[in-house]
C-alpha cells in the first residue's frame, strides 16, 4: 500500500527559522544621541580640552591630544547619529547589532562628553582610567557572583545590598576595635550569612521551598 505526500505536508515538515528582532539597542542609541546633542546646543563651552596620555616621567612621552570642545562635541553627535541610523537599519533588516558598533558608540560618546565637560582644562587619562578600574573592582566581583548564582539556579538581586552590608559591618568593627584587621574579618560575615538564608530556604529538607529569585 503506497501513500502520497501532498505539497502541504512537505511544507509543514520543513523547519521554520524565526528571526528575533530587538529594537532595544537602536532606541537606547537614539535617546542618548538626542540627550548628548542638547549639551553643545543649550550649553556650548569655549576653549579646548587637553587629553594627557602619560603620567609622571614616562620612558616614551606621548604628546598631549588637544581637541576643541564645541567642535568635538558636534562631530561626536554626527558620528553617534550615523551609528544610530545604522543600528535602526540593522534591526529593520532583522540583523543583530554587532559588538564593534556598541564599542564605537560608547567610545565616541565618552570622548565627546569629556571634551565638552572639561573644556579649557587638562584631563589626566591615566589617572582617570586607573581610578575607574579601582572603583569598578567591587562591582566586577558582584557581577561575577551574580553569574555564578544564576548558573546554580538562584537569581540574586540583592548583591549590592550584600556589598553594602559587608562595608557597613567592616566600618563598625574597625571603628570599635581600632584596627582595620577587625573590619576585614567582619566584612565577609554578611556576605556569607545572607546567601545562606536563601540556600537554606531552598533546601529539599524544607517543607516550604522559596522562589529561585532571592532579594
Amino acid at each position: 500500500m503506497s501513500t502520497t505526500v501532498s505539497s502541504d505536508d512537505k511544507q509543514f515538515e520543513q523547519p521554520r527559522t524565526v528571526a528575533v528582532v530587538s529594537w532595544k539597542a537602536p532606541i537606547i542609541f537614539g535617546i542618548f544621541t538626542l540627550l548628548f546633542a542638547l549639551l553643545p546646543l543649550l550649553a556650548p563651552r569655549e576653549g579646548a580640552t587637553t587629553f594627557r596620555l602619560y603620567a609622571g616621567k614616562a620612558a616614551i612621552p606621548i604628546p598631549d591630544v588637544i581637541l576643541p570642545a564645541t567642535a568635538t562635541s558636534w562631530i561626536a553627535v554626527l558620528i553617534l547619529a550615523v551609528v544610530t541610523v545604522f543600528a535602526f537599519w540593522s534591526a529593520r533588516r532583522r540583523r543583530g547589532i554587532a559588538l564593534w558598533v556598541v564599542v564605537v558608540y560608547v567610545a565616541v560618546l565618552l570622548i565627546g562628553f569629556l571634551a565638552w565637560a572639561a573644556a579649557g582644562s587638562t584631563l589626566p587619562m591615566i589617572g582617570l582610567l586607573g581610578g575607574a578600574l579601582a572603583l569598578a573592582t567591587p562591582l566586577i566581583f558582584g557581577a561575577l557572583g551574580g553569574v555564578i548564582g544564576e548558573r546554580a539556579g538562584v537569581v540574586n538581586i540583592a548583591i549590592e545590598a550584600q556589598l553594602l552590608a559587608g562595608a557597613f559591618s567592616a566600618a563598625i568593627a574597625a571603628s570599635i576595635a581600632g584596627t582595620p584587621w577587625a573590619g576585614l574579618v567582619a566584612a565577609w560575615w554578611p556576605g556569607c550569612l545572607l546567601p545562606s538564608c536563601s540556600a537554606f530556604s531552598r533546601s529539599p529538607t524544607m517543607s516550604t521551598r522559596s522562589s529561585s529569585v532571592w532579594s
